[in-house]
């Protein structure tokens, strides 16, 4: 399995403190795996800030990103350092978090700030070592756990068994918070991986519970129902997704493969990948890319069947060629092999 392929999702603080997350792109309206804008008000005081690692806008937010930039001028260091994590700038956070560590050695702030900071910053080794002096203060605490999970799963030349520590880290930090997604979508990401579908739709839908119906929770659910052959609920979730987000690609993506793969339609798959690559708001020229694969794919299927029908028709008689030669007054083109 390839690191490149694992998607991982940082915790980091609640309304207080906020729950950073490495995934897929996304914008203020449409984002590639979550809504990219406010939460659902009923979910926003279980599930604080769900952001990108690198991005500039939250995945999931109890305010909108002008929030967080006015935040940026606050005077006390804290909510400055949490804004600007929620604006995807870590860069900004290492500097204050270690200042104010530097005054309050054990402050559990900042030191989840500086966790936090680091991971997005692919230090992961470091961000692990301040995960640890965090879990010395707290004990247990879910934040530190989800980040050592990260750094487990991400950090050298990664092994199943640092595969089974990773997921050992997160499924902790879930059953220590019940209001942490972030550890939950990256168990649930890993275990796709790893090939335990059933395994990761189960994660998933508690994801998704605890988030309102996320859309990363979503998108993360129903990839897990198709892997796991149950194609029809799979696409309802999907449907569902778009419903709420007509212009989300990974959900037309995803969709598209449902169609081609579980339920042989062919024109409903290219349907949806057309939408994909066609899409405005996508950002994500991976995913246009793997969209032009499967077209491509599914326009040689199509031939491939038609000469298979040609294969399967009878040859005509002499009668009928001689025929056929009278009435059009040339030899016909043979079909190219």
């Amino acid at each position: 399995m390839s690191k490149n392929s694992i998607i991982a999702y940082l915790a980091l603080v609640s309304i207080t403190s906020v729950t950073m997350v490495g995934c897929i792109t996304t914008s203020s309206k449409y984002g590639s795996a979550g809504e990219g804008g406010v939460m659902p008000k009923s979910s926003v005081a279980r599930s604080g800030v769900v952001s990108q690692i690198g991005a500039r806008d939250p995945l999931l937010a109890p305010y909108p990103r002008s929030y967080w930039l006015d935040q940026r001028q606050a005077k006390a260091m804290m909510p400055r350092a949490q804004a600007a994590l929620a604006t995807g700038e870590p860069e900004l956070v290492v500097n204050m978090a270690k200042a104010k560590l530097a005054r309050s050695p054990s402050d559990p702030a900042a030191l989840t700030m500086l966790a936090a900071a680091l991971t997005m910053s692919h230090q992961y080794d470091l961000a692990a070592y301040y995960a640890e002096q965090l879990e010395h203060v707290q004990p247990g605490n879910s934040y530190a756990l989800n980040v050592k999970g990260i750094a487990a799963m991400l950090a050298h030349k990664t092994t199943m068994s640092d595969y089974r520590v990773a997921q050992e880290y997160f499924q902790k930090a879930m059953d220590n918070d019940p209001t942490q997604i972030a550890a939950g979508l990256n168990l649930g990401s890993l275990q796709l991986e790893l090939g335990n579908a059933r395994g990761a739709a189960t994660v998933f839908k508690t994801v998704a519970e605890r988030c309102g119906e996320c859309t990363a929770a979503q998108i993360g659910y129903g990839r897990a129902l198709a892997r796991s052959g149950e194609f029809s609920a799979a696409a309802d979730v999907f449907k569902d997704v778009l419903r709420k987000h007509p212009e989300n690609p990974a959900a037309q993506y995803n969709l598209a493969l449902v169609y081609k793969n579980g339920f042989q339609d062919k024109a409903k798959a290219q349907s949806y990948l057309f939408a994909v690559i066609k899409n405005s708001h996508n950002r994500d020229q991976g995913l246009k890319n793997r969209a032009q694969i499967v077209l491509r794919s599914l326009s040689g299927q199509k031939a491939l069947d038609e000469r298979a029908r040609l294969a399967a028709d009878p040859a005509p008689s002499v009668d009928e060629q001689d025929a056929a030669i009278l009435m059009t007054g040339a030899q016909g083109e043979s079909e190219e092999p």
